[in-house]
């Protein structure tokens, strides 16, 4: 499900079946300390597989940044280091702004 509201945060669907370049950098250190602070909302009837394989868990899961409260889940770390040229602008925003 692709979902680029305000209320959710890398709740994306890369096209790209490949795993790019593992990313180690500023932006993905901040989702790893953010995704360590998570908190389950809720659970879904299944998971999610990315096109490159990688599979989320069944949980929705409630995460802070910025003092904003998001809905994500256990791919927007994924998504971060693996497939970040396929990441909406509007997505990294939420992090640094």
């Amino acid at each position: 499900m692709i979902d680029l509201s305000e209320k959710c945060f890398m709740m994306i669907e890369p096209v790209s079946s490949k795993k790019e370049i593992e990313i180690n950098d500023k932006i993905s250190n901040l989702v790893e300390e953010i995704m360590k602070n998570t908190k389950i909302v809720g659970r879904t009837k299944g998971w999610h597989t990315c096109n490159c394989g990688e599979r989320s868990g069944s949980t929705i899961l409630e995460i802070k940044i910025n003092n904003k409260i998001y809905i994500t889940n256990s791919l927007a770390l994924h998504y971060v280091k693996y497939h970040r040229s396929e990441i909406p602008q509007a997505e990294i925003d939420k992090l640094i702004k």
